[in-house]
C-alpha cells in the first residue's frame, strides 16, 4: 500500500514531466507534417502510462533518488572534514619536521670559548645566553639592557655571549664591517671594551635610525682610546672577518631567523633551548629557571613528583593521565598528553598559564598552591606522554 501510495503522489510532477515533454515534441515536430506529429504524441503517452503501471519500477527508481540525494547532501559535509583532518596531518608533518631539523641544527653550536667568545657575566655560569645580533639591529639595542638585567640579577648562574649576525639586505656589507670593528675592539682593548664599545654603539643610533654610520663607531673607538688606524691594522689582518663569517654561517645552520636570535644552553646537561626573537625578560627567565631545575633533579625524579602533584591538583579536569575531557560550562579542558593541541605551544607559554592562569579561560592560578619547581614538575609528567618530536616543537 505504501508503495502505490509514493506511486500515486509522484504522479502529478511525472505527468507534468510528460507534458513538457509532448511540448517539446510538438514544437520539434512542427517542421514535419502534422500526422506525424499526432504519432509522437500517442507513443510518448504510451510510454508514460506504462511507467505508470510498473510499481517496482517506480519504487526502484524513487529509492535511487533518495540515496543519491542523501549522498550528495551528505558530500559538502564529509569533505571539509576530511580536508580539516588531512590539514591537521600536514600541519603536525610539517611541525615534527621544524623540530627535528631544529634538533639536528642546535648540535652545530659551537660552546663558549674564552679564547675568542665575547662573554657577560660569570665565564663559568651554568647557563649561557648566546645572542646572535647585529649593531644594525634596533631590536637588538633594545635587547641590550634586557639582557644585561638579566644576568645581573642571576647571582652568577647566567652569562651571555655575544654572537655577530649581520644580515641587512641593502647594507649587509657595511654591517658586516661594524660587526668587524666591534670584534677588534675586543682583540685591541679586551673583552670589557667590547661590551663597552657595543653599548655606546647602540645608544649612538639616532632616533628613527636603522643602524649606526661607521664614522660614528669610529668616533666612539677614539674616544675609548682607540684609534682608527689601530683597528684599520686589525681588520688588514682578516681574523675579524674570518669570526664574523664563522657567526654568520653558524647563524644560518641553527636556524636564526629573526632578532633577537636568542639560544639558552644549559652547559652541565648541554640541552638548548631557540628562542627565535624572544627578547622579553620574563620568558627567558621562565625558560632559564626550566633549565636549572633540570639540572638539580633527573627526569624520572620530576615525572614522579609530577605524577603526584597532576593527580592532586590537574586530575579532576584534566583526566587521569592527562587525557582530558571534563566540560565546565561552555569549555573543556583540553588533554595534555599530546593526544591535542598542547604540544603546539612552547615551555614557557604552559608555565605561565599554570602559573598566573589563563586569560579570559576556566583555567585558574595555581602560583600560591605549587612552586616554580612543581609547575615545572607537573609540566614534566603530562609531556612524559609526549613524542621526541613534540618535545622538540615545544622547545625550539
Amino acid at each position: 500500500m505504501e508503495n502505490k501510495s509514493n506511486t500515486k503522489s509522484l504522479g502529478l510532477p511525472i505527468l507534468f514531466a510528460a507534458v513538457i515533454l509532448s511540448a517539446s515534441m510538438i514544437y520539434l515536430g512542427s517542421q514535419y507534417q502534422s500526422s506525424a506529429v499526432e504519432d509522437n504524441r500517442k507513443q510518448t503517452e504510451e510510454v508514460i502510462q506504462s511507467f505508470l503501471k510498473q510499481d517496482d519500477f517506480l519504487t526502484v527508481e524513487i529509492e535511487k533518488g533518495i540515496q543519491n540525494f542523501i549522498r550528495k547532501q551528505q558530500e559538502p559535509q564529509q569533505q571539509p572534514a576530511q580536508n580539516q583532518q588531512g590539514g591537521m596531518q600536514n600541519m603536525h608533518k610539517e611541525q615534527n619536521r621544524k623540530a627535528r631539523e631544529a634538533a639536528e641544527q642546535a648540535t652545530v653550536i659551537h660552546q663558549f670559548a674564552k679564547a675568542t667568545d665575547h662573554v657577560y657575566g660569570n665565564p663559568d655560569a651554568e647557563i649561557s645566553l648566546i645572542e646572535y645580533a647585529s649593531l644594525g639591529c634596533p631590536s637588538c639595542g633594545e635587547f641590550y639592557g634586557t639582557a644585561k638585567k638579566l644576568v645581573d640579577s642571576s647571582d652568577g648562574k647566567v652569562n651571555w655571549i655575544y654572537r655577530h649576525f649581520p644580515l641587512s639586505s641593502s647594507v649587509s656589507e657595511e654591517a658586516r664591517q661594524e660587526a668587524e670593528i666591534s670584534i677588534c675592539m675586543s682583540e685591541l682593548g679586551g673583552n670589557d671594551v667590547f661590551w663597552e664599545f657595543n653599548e655606546k654603539a647602540y645608544q649612538a643610533t639616532p632616533e628613527g635610525a636603522k643602524k649606526p654610520e661607521l664614522k660614528q663607531l669610529y668616533a666612539i673607538a677614539k674616544k675609548m682610546g682607540i684609534g682608527e688606524q689601530a683597528i684599520q691594522g686589525c681588520l688588514d689582518k682578516g681574523v675579524a672577518n674570518s669570526r664574523v663569517k664563522q657567526d654568520i654561517e653558524e647563524g644560518m645552520k641553527v636556524g636564526i631567523q629573526s632578532f633577537p636570535g636568542n639560544i639558552l644552553v644549559n652547559n652541565v646537561t648541554k640541552e638548548l633551548s631557540l628562542l627565535n626573537g624572544v627578547g622579553e625578560a620574563k620568558i627567558l627567565q621562565i625558560e632559564i629557571d626550566r633549565l636549572l631545575f633540570q639540572k638539580d633533579k633527573s627526569l624520572q625524579q620530576q615525572v614522579k613528583l609530577g605524577e603526584k602533584l597532576f593527580a592532586t591538583n590537574c586530575a579532576a579536569c584534566h583526566g587521569d593521565q592527562a587525557a582530558g575531557g571534563k566540560v565546565i560550562g561552555d569549555a573543556q579542558a583540553p588533554a595534555l598528553n599530546g593526544s591535542a593541541h598542547g604540544w603546539h605551544h612552547p615551555d614557557y607559554d604552559h608555565f605561565s598559564k599554570i602559573k598566573n592562569g589563563g586569560k579570559g579561560s576556566i583555567m585558574p592560578a595555581w602560583k600560591d598552591t605549587m612552586s616554580d619547581e612543581e609547575i615545572w614538575a607537573v609540566m614534566r609528567y603530562f609531556q612524559s606522554f609526549w613524542q621526541d618530536d613534540m618535545l622538540r616543537a615545544s622547545r625550539g
